[in-house]
């Protein structure tokens, strides 16, 4: 099913009107939108696109030449469309109803007349906090954070459009990104979703998919979380964590260097003391470090290592799992900001995606993920690839990822690997890199 059309089947099960039709009263629509005041733009409903801005249409000769680097170690399946690129302004709100404005860049496979599309929610991890760190503005040639214009394209030419929204507050230099905060990300995927599909109608199918990298993942099992009650009209049909980071305190203990990214953003959200948390060497400087450096500058700034990033006592309650004990206010903002485990979300299917060699969101941290959700009774199934580290996982899961995508929205079973788990990691030589092995073993799949 791998090589099939991922929109056939969905063109017999949701018929589409001619996008001819919808034209005129679409884009009456954008052009009102992108004349609204300030304060107008404030009022609009969340997902309304503000503007929007075409970046013109990549052929299919030039997709491989754009994604093909990306892709180098792990190989990938040839194109087959070409792609409308996009730029959007979006409305979202955070969870006290405020307004929010993100960019956004929408990815469109130029299909057949008649044919819709599925769409594909990516979230992208760790860029920094500052304005100049959006996602939207990477310039992987110069400052690589994971090339997402070239993972788009790529979901885009196998047929799926996709979009990738920015996080809150980039464009606000007053504010900072509400960085590991679930129900900022979560509302931002959906109304990602929801822009999306204002802006292009008919050109897509019913089903929505969430995924993301690192932090992406995180938001994107907060946006299945919060779909019900927030986001209801949206069909959602699965979740997919590249490299997950899923639980706030485990990175503040296996990742230390991103430590004053979390203690900055909390601080500045929550009202958390910083100085509670980072060592007085970095503390003084912190609005200007962590709050100013992109990740790749923050990788080689900070030292990886607990113990030269943290106070003592919070390194020590770290290590001995006693936060509780020495913050009880931040101890409940991180269970608040462990998503993935809201009951209303739970019927939505998962795919976790797993670097065996990953050292910033461990193969154990994932693993931990795997079991809570299997005994959450979500349907979800993890693939992992040998040689494959954080920033791989995504190349190494293309494959699995459009397969399992793709059998979905044929109308197949969600599946997954809780059944006969053996909650081991597997050999990281046990596969070929470009296959995912099951990390849980199901024997029916």
């Amino acid at each position: 099913m791998g090589t099939e059309d991922p929109v056939t089947d969905t063109r017999a099960l949701h018929p589409v009107r001619p996008l001819t039709s919808a034209l005129p009263v679409l884009m009456t629509a954008l052009v009102s939108l992108s004349l609204l005041s300030p304060a107008s733009a404030r009022q609009a409903a969340p997902g309304s696109v503000l503007t929007s801005e075409s970046r013109g249409t990549v052929a299919l000769a030039d997709v491989t030449p754009q994604i093909g680097k990306l892709y180098s170690r792990s190989g990938m399946p040839a194109p087959k469309y070409a792609v409308e690129r996009h730029r959007l302004t979006v409305r979202s709100t955070d969870e006290r109803g405020q307004a929010v404005t993100v960019r956004a860049l929408l990815y469109v496979p130029v299909l057949r007349a008649g044919v819709s599309a599925p769409l594909y929610v990516m979230g992208p991890g760790t860029t920094g906090l500052a304005d100049a760190c959006a996602p939207t503005r990477e310039d992987a040639a110069r400052d690589n954070w994971g090339n997402y214009e070239a993972h788009m394209l790529s979901y885009a030419a196998q047929g799926f459009a996709g979009i990738l929204p920015d996080w809150a507050n980039f464009d606000d230099p007053s504010q900072v990104q509400p960085y590991f905060v679930a129900a900022s990300e979560g509302r931002i995927m959906l109304d990602a979703a929801r822009a999306a599909r204002t802006f292009l109608g008919a050109r897509l199918s019913e089903g929505t998919y969430l995924a993301g990298f690192s932090q992406g993942g995180h938001a994107a099992f907060s946006a299945a979380d919060l779909v019900a009650s927030y986001a209801p009209e949206l069909r959602i049909r699965g979740v997919i964590g590249y490299a997950p980071a899923m639980d706030v305190m485990t990175l503040f203990r296996e990742r230390p260097a991103l430590g004053p990214y979390l203690a900055q953003s909390y601080a500045a959200y929550y009202g958390v003391d910083p100085a509670k948390i980072i060592a007085p060497r970095w503390l003084g400087k912190l609005d200007r470090e962590a709050g100013g450096m992109c990740v790749t500058d923050v990788y080689n700034h900070y030292p990886n290592d607990a113990r030269a990033i943290y106070r003592p006592e919070f390194e020590a309650a770290l290590k001995s799992g006693s936060v509780a004990s020495l913050d009880p206010h931040l101890a409940r903002l991180l269970r608040r900001n462990a998503p993935g485990f809201n009951p209303a979300g739970r019927s939505i299917p998962a795919l976790v995606v797993t670097g065996l060699t990953d050292p910033i969101v461990t193969g154990d941290a994932q693993l931990t993920f795997m079991r809570k959700s299997c005994a959450f009774g979500r349907a979800v199934v993890q693939r992992g690839y040998a040689d494959a580290n954080h920033f791989q996982a995504r190349q190494f899961g293309f494959r699995d990822t459009l397969t399992w995508m793709r059998d979905l929205e044929a109308g197949l079973a969600a599946p997954t690997s809780c059944l006969d788990a053996k909650y081991a990691m597997p050999s990281r030589t046990a596969k070929k890199p470009q296959q995912g092995t099951t990390v849980f073993v199901n024997k029916k799949r």
